[in-house]
């Protein structure tokens, strides 16, 4: 009874608030909302609510008028003509859902006040309830050794978004003094879901950015029971292998990366300036005798592959410019925000080691939602 009190609490101060937002402010909602469902849904809703936002022309405004845009015209011209000369029209079509994905995270960065992102964030947890029943009905329809997908591509980019959720969750028990409960059980939710999805990476990515997420937002007694917590999950999953039974296939698939690692390697020298072009490894593995795989996995080789010393160089100069605005406002304002972001930067920073698992839509854009925390202000002076 409690519990659905609280479900039904949390839902009620979900609608109240939103019917305080205004219109701009529902999209990012909205978009928020859709990385929960099936990815056609994601792609229609992110699309709709770009579109929306670029017809607000003070947010475009404040938003697109300033002279740190310049450099990301001939990124954004490399991301579609690199593809182009080689080809590469998958990646050349993936270089402009890219330039879509950026401007759509710019505005709501822009957008973004601390009442719109702890709501998008409870609407986040909300909506993870969808992905969960999904993955729980393919468990009854298709097996139960089989891993769930939740509507996104992979089940490793499930395994991603539950990682995001994890940190939301725990942001919101950190900044909500009330309706802890529903946290808990969508942490618990979570926890079973990577069970289902059973990406091996997430686990250890949840790990290290939790401990970030907790340290940044100085919890020391919260740090000493996720330590616990760690060390609990790790003798389960040694005790009884059956859980996790992707575990006994660790050494195999390190071998199959380092094989994956180096064929990029080699293809990285073929292309070493300007890249391949976005989704460069699905397409060169059958021309170079590597691997069959739809990216490098491994997040560092794969932007070389993909975009080149040049490419890299660009989108480091927005990498740094991003980190330094973090690190100059998590001393400042907001802290528990940009601890979350943070944490999001930790866990793809990490994942990122084995998979490249943001490339794609749903994962993108909740990443991206994320970073946002960074850019938080009290009001938007655009807003009416």
């Amino acid at each position: 009874m409690r519990t659905e009190i609280t479900r039904n609490s949390v839902i009620l101060s979900i609608f109240q608030r939103l019917r305080a937002t205004n219109k701009t402010g529902i999209a990012v909602v909205l978009c928020a909302a859709s990385c929960y469902f099936h990815y056609i849904v994601t792609a229609v809703v992110l699309f709709a609510g770009l579109v929306f936002l670029l017809c607000n022309k003070q947010l475009f405004r404040d938003t697109f008028l300033h002279k740190w845009m310049i450099p990301f015209l001939p990124l954004a011209a490399m991301l579609v003509a690199v593809p182009y000369h080689y080809r590469n029209f998958k990646g050349a079509i993936a270089g402009v859902g890219i330039i879509l994905m950026v401007l759509l995270f710019l505005l709501c960065c822009k957008r973004m006040t601390i009442s719109l992102f702890d709501l998008a964030m409870d609407v986040c947890c909300l909506a993870s309830y969808a992905a969960f029943l999904y993955a729980f009905s393919e468990k009854l329809i298709l097996g139960w050794w089989m891993r769930s997908y939740a509507g996104m591509y992979n089940p490793n980019y499930y395994g991603t978004v539950l990682e995001f959720t994890v940190l939301i969750c725990l942001y919101r028990i950190i900044r909500n003094h009330h309706r802890r409960l529903f946290y808990y059980i969508t942490l618990l939710a979570c926890s079973l879901a990577l069970f289902w999805c059973d990406s091996q990476s997430a686990w250890v990515t949840i790990a290290v950015s939790v401990f970030a997420l907790l340290v940044l937002c100085k919890k020391k007694r919260a740090i000493l029971l996720a330590l616990s917590a760690c060390a609990v999950l790790v003798i389960i999953a040694l005790s009884i292998p059956s859980i996790m039974y992707r575990i006994m296939e660790l050494p195999y698939r390190y071998d199959l990366r380092s094989y994956i690692w180096s064929g990029t390697c080699r293809a990285i020298q073929s292309y070493p300036l300007f890249g391949f072009g976005t989704m460069a490894y699905s397409v060169l593995w059958q021309p170079l005798s590597m691997y069959p795989a739809t990216h490098a996995h491994n997040l560092y080789l794969d932007v070389f592959l993909c975009y080149g010393i040049v490419g890299v160089a660009f989108w480091m100069f927005y990498v740094v410019r991003y980190i330094k605005k973090l690190i100059q406002n998590i001393r400042t304002r907001y802290c528990y925000a940009c601890a979350l972001s943070a944490a999001a930067l930790v866990a793809v920073l990490v994942h990122g080691l084995t998979d490249h698992t943001v490339l794609w839509i749903q994962t993108g854009f909740l990443f991206g939602l994320l970073l946002c925390g960074t850019f938080v202000k009290r009001v938007y002076r655009g807003e009416k």
